[in-house]
């Protein structure tokens, strides 16, 4: 319980057990590494290998959806790599 003696936003009562606090739940941290060029094959970020619209959907996303993107975007990157000239 807080100082105040009132419960705060985290804390819950519980009849049977009293109070209880809640860990926040974890935000998923977004792929993006500030480059932002979608110019890559597809239209993907040659940053993070999301599309505009994935990028803007993010936060919004489903986490299966979300999951999902991520598990792809090693092969979005690995296309992307072997599409850009090689540097010498």
């Amino acid at each position: 319980m807080s100082a105040a003696g009132a419960a705060t936003t985290a804390e819950i009562a519980n009849p049977l057990i009293g109070y209880y606090t809640f860990s926040a739940m974890k935000k998923r941290k977004s792929p993006c590494i500030d480059v932002c060029e979608f110019t890559g094959p597809n239209g993907w970020c040659l940053g993070c290998g999301r599309t505009r619209e994935e990028c803007a959907r993010w936060k919004k996303m489903k986490p299966y959806e979300a999951n999902s993107i991520e598990k792809e975007l090693k092969r979005r990157m690995a296309k992307i790599m072997q599409a850009l000239p090689k540097l010498h």
